[in-house]
C-alpha cells in the first residue's frame, strides 16, 4: 500500500525515532508499504519518519541507471 509522505515542516521529521527492539508481522508489513512507496515515488531511500512514524527506520536501494546516465 503507498503511503502518504510527510514534508518538511512537520515535528516528527525533527523527533528522535524510537528504537525497534522486535521484528513483528507489522514492521515487515510498514517495511513493504515503505518500499512500494519509494519506489513509486521513485525515491533511494526513505527513513519512517518521513511516513509519519516515529521509528528509527530506513530502507534504500542502489540507483538504477538508464543507458543515458539517469536515475531511474
Amino acid at each position: 500500500m503507498k503511503l502518504q509522505l510527510t514534508y518538511y515542516g512537520n515535528h516528527i521529521l525533527r523527533k528522535k525515532g524510537v528504537q525497534i527492539q522486535t521484528i513483528t508481522d507489522e514492521i515487515v508489513k510498514l517495511v513493504h508499504d515503505m518500499d512500494e512507496t519509494m519506489q513509486a515515488n521513485n525515491g533511494v531511500g526513505l527513513a519512517a519518519p518521513q511516513i509519519n512514524k516515529s521509528l528509527a527506520l530506513f530502507i534504500f536501494r542502489e540507483p538504477i541507471y538508464t543507458e543515458d546516465k539517469k536515475v531511474e
